[in-house]
């Protein structure tokens, strides 16, 4: 199964599935943070950090079975988001999983549901929706996260 992980930051997400065997592809805008993440997990094999924006054509061509956004487009401008669904095309096929965390506490959950439903559903079959706490504990509002899979 491989992976694209769309905003990997500094890539801990990244280098623990590829540490349990998937091929991981994790790409991030800044090339700041992928160079640290190349230096905090060098030689791991299955991982391949990329300086590459979501919003823009890119030189990936390669098909994942899994791609996962834990944070990147909820930080998109609405301008820039149709090419953002472009490269989801390209990056998946029939039967790809797309799973995007949305972690905006200006947004209740149904007005996170709603926004993701309008830029994916011409293409992604919603499966499932959870709400989870975030990763900080002082944090006061819940995660809204969303299981696609491609028609």
């Amino acid at each position: 199964m491989t992976v694209l992980e769309i905003g990997c930051g500094l890539g801990t997400a990244a280098a623990w599935l590829a540490q349990r065997g998937l091929p991981v592809v994790a790409i991030d805008v800044s090339h700041h943070v992928i160079e640290q993440a190349r230096k905090t997990y060098p030689n791991q094999p299955s991982l391949e950090f990329q300086c590459a924006d979501a919003c823009a054509p890119t030189n990936i061509s390669t098909i994942f079975d899994v791609i996962i956004d834990t944070g990147c487009l909820q930080h998109i401008p609405t301008s820039l988001r149709d090419c953002y669904c472009q490269n989801l095309m390209v990056w998946s096929r029939t039967g790809s999983r797309f799973v995007v965390t949305m972690h905006k506490k200006d947004r209740s959950a149904g007005e996170r549901l709603s926004e993701v439903q309008t830029l994916f559903s011409a293409n992604f079959d919603l499966v499932y929706t959870e709400e989870e706490p975030p990763a900080i504990a002082q944090v006061n509002y819940l995660n809204s996260v969303f299981h696609f899979v491609r028609r």
